[in-house]
């Protein structure tokens, strides 16, 4: 290999590099933020709908299926003040992410490892 070649291979293997450190100069210069507060598009959480659905896909005894109920009850309470407004600021939506995150939390406590599993949908894609 001649030293031309060389220095071609060697440009033809940092460019898409140099490419992609250009590409993101571009976007940081821009300074691209999203404009809040933004368009609601969620849908209201309906508790007694909820409820059903797990109690239908899990084996839960008198006792959890009351605890559960409450849960589920508190979740849609709080969930909904956010869901049922026009928009949405980032703080919102910071804030129902968290709400989401500790209902998740919660209910895999409350239903335990094998029933949580239940609940979870598996979407096969060939």
């Amino acid at each position: 290999m001649n030293h031309l070649t060389s220095l071609f291979l060697l440009f033809l293997i940092t460019f898409p590099i140099v490419g992609l450190a250009q590409e993101q100069q571009t976007v940081e210069n821009t300074n691209f933020e999203v404009q809040y507060p933004i368009k609601n598009t969620l849908k209201p959480v309906d508790a007694k709908k909820e409820t059903q659905l797990i109690l239908s896909k899990t084996d839960l005894d008198k006792e959890a299926a009351t605890v559960l109920k409450q849960l589920v009850k508190n979740h849609a309470k709080a969930s909904n003040k956010y869901r049922k407004s026009a928009t949405l600021t980032r703080e919102q939506q910071m804030e129902l992410k968290e709400l989401e995150t500790r209902y998740k939390f919660e209910l895999k406590q409350l239903l335990g490892e094998d029933n949580y599993r239940k609940l979870l949908v598996v979407v096969h894609t060939d």
